[in-house]
């Protein structure tokens, strides 16, 4: 199994056309805004699941979870599997069937129709913070845009 898995992701609508037309107008822009959105996701969403792991029957380890931003997606990644030093760690995002140190099973209702998002720490970082995430990117990238000396109007 991986060491790192991409648990959950933070979809922006229209981010892969917006960095198309900051690529072509400056190539070091994109860069940029990908450091913007990495900065507000360790800002507002990688705290919100450290305090979600808190409250989970494993292993407190903040390395476990990390952020990550590149310049078509933004999230959490989360370290686990047979291989990692975190190996309980899908058990604390998603739960357990047979393990009862863990809480219970979510199963599989991203694919079920079910949550957009599923998951104990990372998963239900991203849902309680996506709506202030967004805002927080369009300030963050304007900032960026601002550095690199482009202004609006």
């Amino acid at each position: 199994m991986t060491d790192r898995f991409r648990s959950a992701t933070i979809q922006v609508e229209g981010l892969r056309e917006s960095m198309a037309v900051l690529r072509a107008a400056d190539k070091t822009l994109p860069r940029a805004a990908a450091k913007a959105i990495k900065t507000v996701v360790q800002r507002r969403t990688l705290p919100a699941a450290h305090r979600n792991m808190q409250a989970q029957p494993i292993p407190k380890r903040r390395g476990m979870i990390t952020a990550f931003a590149t310049q078509r997606e933004a999230g959490l990644t989360m370290r686990a599997g047979s291989g990692s030093r975190y190996p309980w760690a899908h058990g604390g995002e998603y739960g357990s069937l047979t393990y009862r140190q863990f809480r219970p099973w979510l199963g599989n209702q991203h694919t079920s129709g079910g949550a957009s998002v599923v998951g104990y720490m990372v998963g239900a970082a991203i849902e309680d913070t996506k709506e202030n995430v967004v805002r927080e990117l369009v300030n963050e990238i304007t900032d960026a845009l601002r550095t690199q000396g482009y202004t609006s109007g």
